[in-house]
């Protein structure tokens, strides 16, 4: 049986791999850790007339009966990655070096077995995810807040 740990990751695995083979980012580095929090993902998205540099943080609800994934990213959440980020550029002398933003993937379980949806609206994609093992809602929100 998986730990929440290890689901987290398979998890984040998934949001990585959609977003490199639908949006063609390239992933820097998985689970950058600092004494202030963790940051999921940090990828580049070369799709800009300058390429930006992405930190995506990753939430996963099986049920949205007390609200919708994406909203488990609070104010203390984001101010923790928003530090963490800091530090990130700071320790690859990246500061005022690169356009930056943060986006979130929100993956939830999806109820019944439905075609695979594109949906671009209010700035947000949602994609049908299928395999053998589960059918999940993946949504990708560019420009989830802001910071710098």
């Amino acid at each position: 049986m998986e730990t929440k740990r290890e689901k987290g990751f398979s998890y984040e695995d998934l949001a990585c791999e959609y977003l490199i083979k639908t949006k063609k980012f390239k992933l820097i580095q998985k689970q950058f850790q600092a004494k202030t929090g963790e940051i999921d993902l940090i990828m580049l998205d070369p799709n800009r007339s300058s390429p930006t540099l992405v930190f995506i943080e990753v939430r996963f609800r099986s049920s949205q009966a007390f609200g919708k994934t994406e909203e488990t990213v609070d104010y203390q959440k984001k101010m923790r990655l928003i530090r963490t980020a800091a530090i990130y550029l700071q320790k690859k002398n990246l500061f005022d070096k690169i356009p930056c933003r943060f986006d979130i993937v929100a993956i939830s379980d999806f109820p019944k077995p439905q075609k695979s949806e594109f949906n671009h609206q209010n700035n947000e994609t949602k994609t049908i995810i299928k395999t053998k093992k589960f059918q999940k809602k993946l949504q990708w929100i560019p420009n989830a807040f802001e910071a710098f």
